[in-house]
C-alpha cells in the first residue's frame, strides 16, 4: 500500500513539475504585451490554471496531514477565505468567471506550500530534487525574460528600463540560500542580486538589497579567500558597469516621476485612491471588503487602468477588510515569530525565515502581496522549512517516548 502510495506521489510530482516548465516555455514562446502572441496567451495561463487546479485538490484531499503542521494554519486560513470569496461579489463590479481566474492566479503559491509538504511527507529526497529543478528552471527563465526586455528596449531605443521580471528575480532570492554547493549559492544569490538592482524596478532593487545585511551573516565564515577574491573581480569587470547604469536609469525614473507629480511610477495615486475609497464607503465594508478583484475594477473606474494597488496591504484591507488584513498580515508575521524556533531545531537554515520574512515585508509594501506563480521559489523554501523543522519535533518526541518505554521497563523488571 505504501510503495502504491509513493509511486502515485511520485507520479504526481513528476506531472506538476512538467506543468510548471511547460508553463515557463509557453510564456516565453507567447509573451504577455505583444499583439503578435496575444490570442495565444490561453496556452500558458491554461497551463497554469491547472497546475493551480491540481495543487487546490491536492490540498483538500490532504487537509488532515496539512493541520498537523502549526505553522500552515494561518496560510491555510488565507487561503480559504480567499476561496470563500470567490463568489462575492459576482454581480456589477465583477462576474464569477473573472473572480474564478483571478483566484486561481492570485493564491497558486500557497497551495503550492501545501502540496510540497504532502510531496515531502511521501518520498523528500525525490520532492527536494524536484523542488531544485522547478527553481533553477524560473531562474533561466526569469533570466532570459531580463535579456529580452533589454534587447526589446534597446531596439526601441527606449531611454527608460523596466522589466518586470524583477518582481520573479527577487521572490529566487530565499531559495537560493538553501542549495547545498557553498560556491554555487553564494555566486547564485550574489548574480540575483545585481540582476534585480538591473531590472530598472526600483521595488525589486530595494527587496534585494535589504537582504543583504542578512545574506551576509548567513554567509560569514562561509565564505573563502578565493571566493572573496573571485567576486570581487567579478564586480569590479562586470558588476560595477551594470549597477551604475541601473542607478543611472533609476534616477531618471525617478526625475521623470517628479515632474509628472507620479512618485513611485503612480505609487502615491493608487494608494491615495483605494485608501480613500475604502474608508469613504459604508462601513460594513469596514470588516468584510469589497471582494475579489475589486481594485482592479476601481483603478480602472478612477484612473483608467485595471491594475492592483501596488501594496499588498492595500490591496487585501479593500479586498477583505480588515479581518482579512488581519489574517493575511499574521501569514508574514507568523515567519518571524517562529524564526527562533526554526533557527534552534535547523541551524543549516539559521537566518533564512529571517531572510523570507523581510524579503515579503519588503516586497508587500512595494508592489503586490498575492502569491502567483512568481512567488513559487519562496513556497518551496517555506514548505521544505516547515517539513523539515516538524520532522525533527517527531523525532525527537519518538525518542523521548523510546526512553520513556525503557525507563517503565527497567522498573517492571525490578
Amino acid at each position: 500500500m505504501r510503495k502504491r502510495l509513493r509511486r502515485r506521489s511520485c507520479t504526481s510530482l513528476h506531472i506538476l513539475a512538467v506543468g510548471m516548465i511547460a508553463y515557463y516555455i509557453l510564456d516565453l514562446a507567447f509573451p504577455y504585451g505583444q499583439k503578435e502572441t496575444d490570442s495565444y496567451r490561453i496556452f500558458p495561463q491554461a497551463v497554469m490554471a491547472i497546475i493551480c487546479i491540481s495543487c487546490l485538490v491536492m490540498t483538500i484531499g490532504n487537509l488532515r496531514t496539512i493541520r498537523k503542521y502549526s505553522f500552515t494554519k494561518p496560510f491555510l486560513c488565507y487561503a480559504t477565505l480567499a476561496l470563500l470569496y470567490v463568489p462575492y461579489p459576482c454581480w456589477g463590479e465583477s462576474n464569477l468567471h473573472d473572480n474564478i481566474i483571478f483566484f486561481l492566479k492570485s493564491y497558486i503559491a500557497i497551495f503550492v506550500i501545501f502540496t510540497f509538504i504532502v510531496f515531502y511527507k511521501r518520498d523528500e529526497k525525490k520532492t527536494n530534487r524536484v523542488a531544485h529543478i522547478i527553481f533553477f528552471v524560473q531562474v533561466i527563465y526569469v533570466m532570459v525574460k531580463l535579456l529580452v526586455d533589454k534587447h526589446n528596449s534597446l531596439i526601441e531605443e527606449e531611454e527608460l528600463f523596466d522589466s518586470n521580471a524583477g518582481f520573479m528575480l527577487v521572490c529566487c532570492i530565499p531559495f537560493s540560500l538553501t542549495i547545498r554547493h557553498r560556491r554555487l549559492r553564494l555566486y547564485l544569490y550574489s548574480l540575483l542580486i545585481i540582476a534585480c538592482i538591473y531590472s530598472g524596478q526600483r521595488s525589486a532593487a530595494l527587496t534585494a538589497i535589504v537582504t543583504v545585511p542578512i545574506a551576509a551573516i548567513y554567509f560569514w565564515k562561509k565564505v573563502k579567500t578565493k571566493d572573496v577574491i573571485i567576486l570581487l573581480s567579478a564586480l569590479i569587470i562586470i558588476g560595477i558597469p551594470l549597477i551604475s547604469s541601473a542607478y543611472d536609469n533609476i534616477v531618471a525614473r525617478n526625475q521623470e516621476d517628479m515632474l509628472k507629480d507620479s512618485v513611485g511610477s503612480g505609487r502615491n495615486i493608487f494608494w491615495k485612491i483605494v485608501w480613500n475609497d475604502f474608508w469613504n464607503g459604508d462601513p460594513v465594508y469596514y470588516f468584510i471588503g469589497h471582494g475579489t478583484n475589486t481594485v482592479q475594477f476601481l483603478l480602472d473606474k478612477k484612473y483608467g487602468i485595471a491594475i492592483g494597488a501596488h501594496n499588498g496591504w492595500l490591496d487585501h484591507l479593500y479586498t477583505f477588510g480588515l479581518t482579512g488584513l488581519a489574517l493575511y498580515s499574521l501569514t508574514i508575521l507568523s515567519l518571524l515569530r517562529n524564526s527562533r524556533k526554526i533557527n534552534r531545531h535547523l541551524p543549516h537554515m539559521k537566518h533564512l525565515t529571517l531572510l523570507t520574512f523581510t524579503l515579503l515585508m519588503v516586497k508587500v509594501s512595494t508592489s503586490h502581496g498575492y502569491w502567483d506563480i512568481s512567488s513559487i521559489p519562496i513556497s518551496l523554501v517555506l514548505s521544505r522549512i516547515f517539513y523539515q523543522y516538524f520532522e525533527v519535533l517527531n523525532r525527537r518526541r519518538r525518542l523521548i517516548r523510546h526512553e520513556k518505554d525503557l525507563v517503565h521497563r527497567d522498573v517492571q523488571l525490578r
